[in-house]
């Protein structure tokens, strides 16, 4: 699964979560660079550009990606960066279990 498809189905199946709002643009900026290479930052935080220059974007999607792009732009290149291919086999091996209702 692609970054940008995790995004879409986290918006569209707990993106409403309140609890969630706060944390959105971390969390999407995370998963954005999740596969990436430092030098590959540049390539996602074009799309968020794209955006925030759009005619169609609404005044709260610019300031999201404004906000994506801060987010990216401050991460540490040594430790932030790519760390999610972890957690992605993580939830990979986590989603093959059922919960049991006893």
């Amino acid at each position: 699964m692609e970054p940008s498809q995790l995004v879409d189905y986290l918006q569209n199946n707990i993106g409403s979560i309140k609890f969630l709002e706060r944390y959105w643009v971390n969390l999407e900026a995370y998963i954005m660079t999740s596969k990436l290479y430092r030098h590959d930052t540049e390539k996602i935080s074009q799309k968020y550009s794209d955006i925030v220059n759009s005619n169609t974007a609404t005044d709260a999607e610019k300031q999201r990606a404004e906000d994506i792009i801060k987010k990216i732009q401050g991460f540490d290149w040594d430790e932030e960066i790519g760390v999610l291919r972890g957690v992605v086999k993580k939830i990979e091996i986590a989603s093959r279990f059922q919960s049991i209702n006893y």
